[in-house]
């Protein structure tokens, strides 16, 4: 069967010590017809020049270098709306694909007819050591309300044909960018199933505080006004994701990460 393009879009700022691994994990992939979209978020640490020798040698990557700082769900947008392709997916500037992640993935989706689906992630740290421990997605087709009980879906794991859903955007907010995208989808009817597999790698950076109060009235902000949810859904879903996001991080026996997502 002939390959379909997935277009890849790539949000960096200041990832010189990481994009070097990510952008040839990328060309690694065992599946060839892609396009990688980077949207550069005004690095001021070199990390342009790693990109540059890139584009020398791999026309398949892209280049938007944005004026000023948008963030990175604005930046992401702007991939999303330079997309070409049928499929569409996101790995940040610092994390990894292992050779045979879209030919798997993407092959899985085919093979079930699928609009949207997400599979298991591991850990590197900072050195690409992997941690032990992985998060597991569910092994069925989730909806709008499971994954307001249980964020499964990330950005590195997650694919969409949008040749069936269309083009949905990302919140312009700093936090929860991702989340809003895969909410939206899923509010409209849309199903994202889980694949059992694990070629995906979310690089963690030191610790992160713990959800404080603040964090959990922005959870509930988020819901009542981004994602339209009345007041006693946004107070209980808010309670059941503040309670879960802690245990998830107790059983996976990880650090939280100061990622932006």
């Amino acid at each position: 069967m002939r390959e379909q393009k997935v277009s890849i879009v790539v949000a960096s700022y200041n990832s010189r010590k990481f994009i070097d691994e990510t952008l040839t994990s990328i060309i690694n992939q065992s599946y060839v017809n892609w396009e990688c979209i980077i949207i550069d978020d005004c690095s001021n640490d070199g990390s342009k020049e790693i990109i540059y020798k890139y584009l020398k040698t791999e026309r398949r990557f892209r280049l938007i270098e944005n004026q000023v700082n948008l963030g990175a769900g604005k930046s992401r947008n702007i991939g999303i709306s330079e997309a070409a392709g049928k499929f569409l997916t996101f790995i940040d500037a610092d994390d990894i694909w292992k050779k045979n992640h879209l030919k798997k993935q993407i092959s899985f989706m085919e093979d079930n007819d699928l609009e949207i689906s997400h599979s298991n992630y591991g850990y590197i740290d900072t050195n690409s050591i992997k941690v032990e421990k992985v998060f597991r997605v569910s092994s069925k087709s989730i909806g709008f309300k499971d994954l307001l009980v249980r964020p499964e879906m990330s950005c590195l794991a997650t694919i969409i044909d949008i040749s069936k859903t269309g083009k949905l955007y990302m919140s312009e907010d700093r936090r929860r960018q991702d989340y809003y995208l895969w909410l939206s989808m899923l509010k409209k009817g849309y199903k994202s199933k889980g694949f059992d597999n694990l070629d995906c790698y979310y690089r963690q950076h030191g610790n992160q505080p713990k959800k404080n109060l603040k964090y959990i009235y922005d959870h509930f902000v988020f819901l009542r006004k981004r994602i339209g949810l009345d007041l006693i859904n946004s107070l209980t879903y808010t309670i059941i994701y503040s309670t879960r996001g802690a245990f998830k991080y107790m059983k996976l026996g990880i650090k939280q990460n100061s990622k932006n997502n």
